[in-house]
């Protein structure tokens, strides 16, 4: 059976956003990752798979999610969020009959601990401080 394709919202943190904008997709592309041959299309796993391969990394795509996954899970995060981040569909009839949340707003704290991570254990840490102002607030 062919996956159906559905939108996918994503809740970008500030650094993520400054990448993609500083990224050159050409002038008439509103894709992230547009085809390197063909007008309008978007790059293919292959094509990401091999660009990576080129640049020397032992990895391929599926790997991030993996580690993403890995990671949100260890810090404690909802699997519904995780799950929703990864844009995976429910299969849980019951569940998936009365929950038709993206758990957006959820996520987004998340993804921004993301980024922080990424961008290294002293942007990580300045997140985790600023955060847990935040929550202190709100007691």
């Amino acid at each position: 059976m062919k996956k159906k394709h559905s939108d996918h919202t994503v809740p970008l943190p500030p650094a993520a956003i400054a990448l993609l904008r500083s990224l050159h997709r050409g002038e008439s592309s509103n894709l992230v990752f547009p085809s390197p041959t063909k007008a309008g299309a978007q790059m293919s796993d292959n094509t990401l798979n091999k660009r990576m391969s080129d640049m020397g990394e032992d990895a391929v795509p599926p790997g991030f999610r993996a580690t993403f996954a890995t990671w949100a899970a260890g810090r404690g995060y909802d699997s519904l969020w995780i799950e929703a981040a990864l844009h995976h569909k429910d299969e849980n009839k019951v569940r998936k009959a009365y929950q038709r949340t993206d758990y957006l707003d959820q996520r987004k704290p998340m993804m921004e601990e993301w980024a922080a991570f990424l961008s290294g254990l002293k942007a990580h840490e300045a997140y985790l401080a600023k955060r847990e102002e935040a929550r202190d607030g709100f007691r």
